[in-house]
């Protein structure tokens, strides 16, 4: 497993608007790269947790619950289909005014179906996904690499306190 950390300067923010697209520069971002396989999944969990309360998320924060819940269903995801022998699963969240992203990104070139405002939650995977960022006055995204096979799915949430 490999980490960077990086602090960035922000422009100003456009209001708090979690419907438009994730904002590409961070005040703060963290990345870790973990293995296509099932211990990955707790330990994106604790990664969302130990980030975000170290970023002031407090501890006891419905959203942190929502955050550490989108992370372990995105990375399970993402192990379900991708290959072990590939060159893993990337974590990266980031704070970014009035919200915080958390995209998982994999090399697998197939695109998930990003289920509909409503969509049936008994089958799982992203319609749960959705609906939570959706709860909470977020939402997904999928975003196809530009450069190659993979892709990145992303969930915005707001940012407590703000």
């Amino acid at each position: 497993m490999t980490g960077r950390w990086s602090r960035r300067r922000s422009g100003p923010q456009a209001g708090g608007d979690l419907r438009a697209e994730p904002s590409r520069v961070s005040e703060q971002a963290f990345g870790v790269t973990l293995a296509a396989e099932g211990g990955s999944v707790p330990l994106a969990r604790r990664t969302v947790h130990a980030v975000l309360t170290g970023w002031g998320v407090p501890a006891n924060a419905a959203v942190l619950d929502a955050a550490q819940l989108i992370a372990t269903e995105l990375v399970l995801n993402a192990v379900r289909h991708t290959t072990a022998s590939g060159p893993g699963i990337d974590l990266l969240i980031a704070l970014n005014g009035h919200h915080f992203d958390i995209t998982v990104h994999d090399r697998d070139p197939r695109l998930p179906v990003v289920p509909a405002a409503g969509a049936a939650l008994r089958n799982g995977g992203l319609a749960v996904i959705a609906a939570l960022a959706d709860g909470f006055g977020g939402h997904l995204s999928v975003t196809p690499d530009s450069t190659g096979p993979g892709k990145g799915v992303t969930v915005l949430l707001p940012r407590p306190g703000r």
